[in-house]
């Protein structure tokens, strides 16, 4: 029967066998044997319908388990890379730190658009663009995002490649105008 152990199944049936001796009563007119039989096969059956459900509450709290490990290693991972995101905006100037703090809502308020940022600080939106595209070219240098890259692990040699290359081709972009 489905995944009960064999050991488990007789003393399921003995113990429907103790039932039917001390519930029998002679007169109702059946032979014991008869109203031994019903109670112990009704005993297997109910074992393995109860195994059956453990199992389903096995597989259940597996499942939730699971699922609570997966959001405690996400909160754990968002609050690691927040904080080196926060270490790295840090070493940034003080300007362009400011902005991408408001730009992305790392001080614990809102995100806030770069034009209501520029209109803040009396400069135009497309100034500060410029700004928030430099601090972005500083943040994927990798001196300053080696502890963020190997959080995300991004910290491969390609993906130094790649930053690298997406900064000279910003800079290059920047000398064209």
């Amino acid at each position: 029967m489905g995944g009960i152990d064999y050991a488990d199944l007789v003393q399921e049936g003995r113990i429907g066998l103790w039932l039917a001796i001390l519930h029998f009563d002679p007169a109702r007119g059946y032979a014991f044997s008869t109203y031994a039989w019903v109670a112990i096969r009704h005993r297997l059956w109910r074992a393995h319908f109860y195994a059956d459900r453990v199992e389903d509450d096995k597989n259940e709290v597996a499942e939730a388990w699971l699922e609570l490990v997966k959001e405690i290693e996400e909160d754990w991972w968002q609050q690691h890379v927040r904080q080196a995101l926060l270490e790295v905006v840090e070493k940034l100037p003080a300007r362009l730190g400011q902005l991408i703090r408001l730009a992305y809502g790392l001080d614990g308020r809102g995100p806030y658009s770069l034009a209501s940022i520029g209109r803040q600080w009396g400069i135009s939106r497309e100034r500060m663009r410029q700004l928030h595209n430099a601090a972005l070219v500083l943040l994927r240098l990798p001196a300053l995002s080696m502890q963020l890259r190997s959080l995300c692990e991004r910290d491969s040699r390609e993906a130094y490649q790649q930053a690298l290359s997406l900064n000279r081709a910003w800079q290059r972009s920047r000398r064209g105008r």
